[in-house]
Protein backbone atom coordinates (compact mmCIF):
# COMPACT_ATOMS: atom_id res chain seq x y z
CA UNK A 1 0.00 0.00 0.00
CA UNK A 2 1.26 3.76 -1.19
CA UNK A 3 -0.15 6.90 0.73
CA UNK A 4 0.62 10.07 0.35
CA UNK A 5 -0.29 13.75 0.37
CA UNK A 6 -1.33 15.69 -2.51
CA UNK A 7 2.36 16.96 -3.19
CA UNK A 8 3.06 13.61 -4.64
CA UNK A 9 2.06 12.78 -8.50
CA UNK A 10 1.63 9.17 -9.12
CA UNK A 11 2.92 8.14 -12.69
CA UNK A 12 2.01 4.02 -12.36
CA UNK A 13 0.88 1.66 -9.45
CA UNK A 14 0.53 -1.77 -10.25
CA UNK A 15 1.67 -4.81 -8.41
CA UNK A 16 4.91 -4.34 -9.77
CA UNK A 17 5.50 -1.61 -8.25
CA UNK A 18 5.18 2.53 -8.05
CA UNK A 19 6.26 5.41 -9.76
CA UNK A 20 5.63 8.89 -8.88
CA UNK A 21 7.19 12.57 -8.55
CA UNK A 22 7.05 14.55 -5.45
CA UNK A 23 8.13 18.46 -5.76
CA UNK A 24 8.51 20.09 -2.59
CA UNK A 25 10.48 23.81 -2.26
CA UNK A 26 12.37 24.80 0.04
CA UNK A 27 11.10 24.35 3.49
CA UNK A 28 7.63 22.26 2.50
CA UNK A 29 7.23 19.04 3.78
CA UNK A 30 5.53 15.50 2.49
CA UNK A 31 4.66 12.76 3.65
CA UNK A 32 4.53 9.26 2.05
CA UNK A 33 3.94 5.82 3.35
CA UNK A 34 4.84 2.57 1.93
CA UNK A 35 3.69 -0.73 3.91
CA UNK A 36 3.96 -3.92 2.67
CA UNK A 37 3.24 -7.80 3.93
CA UNK A 38 3.26 -11.01 2.84
CA UNK A 39 0.34 -12.73 3.28
CA UNK A 40 -0.57 -11.37 6.48
CA UNK A 41 -3.09 -8.19 7.17
CA UNK A 42 -2.08 -5.16 6.85
CA UNK A 43 -2.73 -2.41 9.58
CA UNK A 44 -2.80 0.77 7.71
CA UNK A 45 -2.97 3.93 10.45
CA UNK A 46 -4.24 7.33 8.78
CA UNK A 47 -1.40 9.46 7.29
CA UNK A 48 -2.07 12.04 9.57
CA UNK A 49 -0.89 9.33 12.35
CA UNK A 50 2.12 8.00 10.44
CA UNK A 51 3.15 12.04 9.91
CA UNK A 52 2.25 12.46 14.06
CA UNK A 53 4.68 9.18 14.84
CA UNK A 54 7.34 10.68 12.73
CA UNK A 55 7.03 14.04 14.80
CA UNK A 56 6.86 11.64 17.84
CA UNK A 57 10.04 9.92 17.14
CA UNK A 58 11.65 13.47 16.50
CA UNK A 59 11.37 14.74 19.36
CA UNK A 60 12.24 11.48 20.98
CA UNK A 61 15.51 11.65 18.86
CA UNK A 62 16.00 15.20 19.85
CA UNK A 63 15.84 14.96 23.47
CA UNK A 64 18.22 12.19 23.72
CA UNK A 65 20.68 14.08 21.73
CA UNK A 66 20.68 16.86 24.00
CA UNK A 67 22.05 14.43 26.96
CA UNK A 68 24.91 13.90 25.14
CA UNK A 69 27.97 15.51 26.83
CA UNK A 70 30.58 15.26 23.88
CA UNK A 71 31.79 18.89 23.27
CA UNK A 72 34.75 18.35 20.58
CA UNK A 73 35.99 18.85 17.17
CA UNK A 74 33.76 16.85 15.27
CA UNK A 75 30.05 16.92 17.73
CA UNK A 76 28.14 16.65 14.39
CA UNK A 77 29.45 13.19 13.14
CA UNK A 78 29.50 12.20 16.99
CA UNK A 79 26.11 13.09 17.53
CA UNK A 80 25.04 11.39 14.04
CA UNK A 81 27.09 8.22 15.03
CA UNK A 82 25.82 7.89 18.69
CA UNK A 83 22.26 8.07 17.15
CA UNK A 84 23.06 5.36 14.61
CA UNK A 85 24.49 3.20 17.27
CA UNK A 86 21.54 3.92 20.00
CA UNK A 87 19.24 1.96 16.85
CA UNK A 88 21.18 -1.30 17.92
CA UNK A 89 19.05 -1.43 20.77
CA UNK A 90 17.18 -4.11 20.71
CA UNK A 91 13.88 -3.96 22.73
CA UNK A 92 12.67 -7.11 23.50
CA UNK A 93 16.00 -8.04 25.14
CA UNK A 94 18.07 -4.85 26.11
CA UNK A 95 21.19 -6.22 24.04
CA UNK A 96 23.22 -3.90 21.63
CA UNK A 97 23.10 -5.51 18.21
CA UNK A 98 25.85 -6.74 15.78
CA UNK A 99 24.18 -4.54 13.23
CA UNK A 100 21.25 -3.19 11.35
CA UNK A 101 21.19 -6.15 9.15
CA UNK A 102 20.47 -10.05 9.54
CA UNK A 103 21.68 -12.91 7.92
CA UNK A 104 24.08 -11.45 5.35
CA UNK A 105 27.50 -14.35 4.14
CA UNK A 106 30.64 -13.10 4.65
CA UNK A 107 31.15 -13.82 1.06
CA UNK A 108 28.81 -14.97 -1.70
CA UNK A 109 28.01 -18.81 -2.00
CA UNK A 110 30.44 -19.22 1.45
CA UNK A 111 29.36 -20.60 4.48
CA UNK A 112 29.56 -18.39 6.89
CA UNK A 113 26.24 -17.03 7.64
CA UNK A 114 25.54 -15.20 10.61
CA UNK A 115 22.64 -13.72 12.29
CA UNK A 116 23.85 -10.16 13.24
CA UNK A 117 20.59 -9.56 15.17
CA UNK A 118 22.38 -11.30 18.24
CA UNK A 119 24.39 -9.49 20.34
CA UNK A 120 28.46 -10.25 20.21
CA UNK A 121 30.09 -9.26 23.35
CA UNK A 122 33.09 -7.42 22.02
CA UNK A 123 31.18 -5.15 20.01
CA UNK A 124 28.60 -4.06 22.33
CA UNK A 125 31.82 -3.67 24.83
CA UNK A 126 32.77 -1.15 22.40
CA UNK A 127 29.19 0.50 22.44
CA UNK A 128 28.81 0.93 25.95
CA UNK A 129 32.12 2.67 25.99
CA UNK A 130 31.17 4.49 23.40
CA UNK A 131 28.10 5.80 25.31
CA UNK A 132 29.84 5.95 28.26
CA UNK A 133 32.01 8.65 26.63
CA UNK A 134 29.40 11.00 25.42
CA UNK A 135 27.42 10.42 28.23
CA UNK A 136 24.65 8.82 26.93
Amino acid sequence: MFLHDHHVHIDRKDDMGVRAVLRLAAGQRSVVAIIAGRDEPLVVPPLALIDERIDGSHREWCQWSKGLVYDGPHQTQVVRNALALKLLLSSPSGSIMAAATSSLPERIGGSKNYDYRFSWIRDAGYTIEAFLGIGA
